[in-house]
């Protein structure tokens, strides 16, 4: 995957086909797209990517020491975020590239295998959140331009 550019393309067509989707087929955190939405973004996109042939990618979240927290997709020593424009710090709606100074002024809270079908069903929690991405990820995958 290494600086792959087949998927740099797979993430400005999902980055745009989350704008172009109607909000109401989305879950909550997606209001404010960007903002807010970084954690249920990584989830689908990493399905998404799984669904293509990209294979399995690492979920990370963070906090820095001003408390803002953030989640991002990790694979092979590249972050692919398409939430880093809401924060001031960057100016790009999709980043694809090596980890840098700016991911690591997050420490890390978590690591885990991304991908929603991969949550645990303890509860019904999880289980309501995972059809509710899963109805997300059809709508926003129906809004993918070819």
């Amino acid at each position: 995957m290494t600086g792959c550019p087949e998927i740099q393309n797979v993430l400005f067509k999902f980055r745009d086909a989350i704008e172009n989707t109607n909000r109401g087929f989305l879950p909550i955190t997606f209001r404010n797209f960007p903002s807010g939405a970084c954690g249920d973004t990584c989830q689908i996109l990493a399905e998404h990517l799984k669904g293509m042939g990209f294979g399995d990618f690492f979920y990370i979240s963070g906090k820095r020491e001003d408390s803002r927290s953030h989640a991002w997709l990790e694979k092979d020593g590249f972050v692919i975020d398409l939430t880093s424009d809401q924060f001031n710090e960057l100016d790009m709606p999709v980043y694809y590239g090596p980890i840098n100074d700016w991911y690591r002024s997050f420490s890390e809270e978590s690591r885990s295998l991304a991908g929603y079908t991969l949550f645990q069903f303890d509860d019904e929690t999880p289980k309501i959140e995972c059809l509710e991405l899963m109805k997300a990820h059809r709508a926003i995958a129906e809004n993918i331009c070819a």
